[in-house]
């Protein structure tokens, strides 16, 4: 792999998902130099993963280890306020695929590869009903690294990643009535690792990413479902590849928050979208540049802001700090107890913020199994037990009876709050 990376330069278009799924495969037994790179150019770090064998390779390395034969479906482990329990498997180890509620409470999981390169056209979908996987689509085109979103009228947009060779501008329509995919219009520049989100109108916005010809797409475009077509809209204060987080406020704006410009710099700046104006204007600094952090809106409107790398300083934060929109500033608020990058995170029923897994310097990019739960009312952390294996970068989503599914790797499971 290039050891230095600039914007100019090509790198690997298989981003982080190949070094997790190669670990994970037990094939490193030399030196690892990571080269974690949102979809090619950002996090470089060396950790010495020792003679790493097939037989431990896949519980003690790899984004999501593979629970072992004594971990059956329905076994638990208890946590301090929930647990953590085993559901249905994916039929294959997949990284860097989409999960989207349904509107009748199901989930539907596409694309994703199962190689850390391959893109995958394959879909499924999970029931809470059964706790099973079932397969569904498929994709009208092989992806992983892209965008979904639900709509207004229960369809989910998938749109751009990484296909065999190329970064991706089309995308596709699920209609969960007939479990099938169908082409939509394509998006106005190709860009895997981009963000969407639904506005309060129903359109869907579509911000930065990595595109064929850049680390950092600068405009932002809008997916109109009435229509099926995608439009140029805003560019960026500062354009950012990856790592970078995307929240709906209240109000309807949209905050942008950290990840790496053109030149891979880590940014702590933050930029809010404006619907109405179709414009970007910069907003409060983070108290430290974050990429791969969490970022949640609160019941109150605020979001929280937890981990995220910010190297060569730090491989993994504990700190956090809270986003206020009425007076556009961040503060500190209270760290986790373990340093995290690409952690999963989702607002419980109750007001509480779910923080899972991730990693740290110290899994030489493996999975973190631990959990926390932050207390707004608090402004603090507190333990909430171990998954059954650990998850990098994976999948979490809020399902309607409280529940979270985890889904990544080979395996899924289920926090209980």
């Amino acid at each position: 792999m290039t050891p230095e990376l600039s914007s100019h330069e090509e790198a690997p278009r298989h981003s982080r998902a190949a070094v997790r799924m190669r670990t994970a495969a037990g094939a490193v037994a030399i030196t690892l130099v990571a080269v974690v790179t949102l979809s090619g150019a950002w996090l470089h770090f060396q950790a010495n993963a020792g003679a790493v064998s097939s037989a431990n390779a896949s519980s003690s390395a790899g984004s999501s280890q593979i629970p072992s034969m004594s971990q059956t479906p329905g076994s638990t482990v208890a946590v301090h306020t929930g647990t953590f329990s085993l559901t249905g498997s994916l039929p294959t180890p997949q990284v860097a695929q989409t999960a989207t509620l349904l509107a009748d409470g199901r989930v539907l999981v596409a694309g994703g590869s199962d190689d850390g390169s391959t893109p995958l056209a394959s879909a499924l979908v999970y029931d809470p009903a059964n706790g099973s996987f079932s397969p569904t689509g498929p994709l009208a085109g092989a992806r992983h690294s892209a965008v979904a979103a639900r709509l207004l009228d229960g369809r989910v947009l998938i749109a751009g990643g990484m296909g065999t060779e190329t970064v991706l501008a089309t995308a596709e329509l699920y209609d969960p009535k007939t479990g099938k995919f169908s082409p939509t219009g394509s998006m106005v520049a190709a860009r895997a690792d981009g963000k969407a989100t639904v506005l309060l109108d129903g359109r869907v916005l579509i911000v930065a990413g990595d595109g064929n010809d850049t680390y950092a797409v600068a405009f932002a475009e809008l997916y109109d479902p009435a229509t099926g077509r995608f439009s140029r809209t805003g560019s960026m204060v500062t354009p950012r590849d990856s790592g970078f987080s995307a929240t709906l406020l209240m109000d309807g704006r949209v905050l942008i928050a950290g990840g790496a410009d053109k030149d891979v710099n880590t940014l702590a700046s933050a930029e809010i979208f404006d619907p109405g104006t179709g414009k970007f204007t910069a907003t409060g600094s983070m108290t430290t540049g974050r990429g791969d952090h969490t970022a949640t809106r609160l019941s109150d409107g605020r979001v929280l802001i937890a981990g995220g790398a910010n190297p060569p300083a730090s491989l993994g934060q504990e700190s956090a700090e809270l986003y206020d929109p009425k007076s556009g500033t961040f503060t500190p608020t209270g760290s986790m107890a373990v340093a995290r990058y690409g952690p999963m995170a989702t607002l419980l029923a109750d007001g509480r913020v779910l923080i899972a897994g991730g990693s740290d310097p110290d899994t030489a990019g493996g999975g973190l199994r631990t959990a926390e739960l932050y207390d707004p009312g608090r402004g603090t952390f507190s333990p909430a037990g171990s998954m059954l294996a650990g998850h990098w970068e994976d999948t979490v989503t809020l399902l309607p009876d409280g529940h979270v599914l985890i889904a990544g790797g080979g395996d899924a499971e289920l926090f209980t709050p």
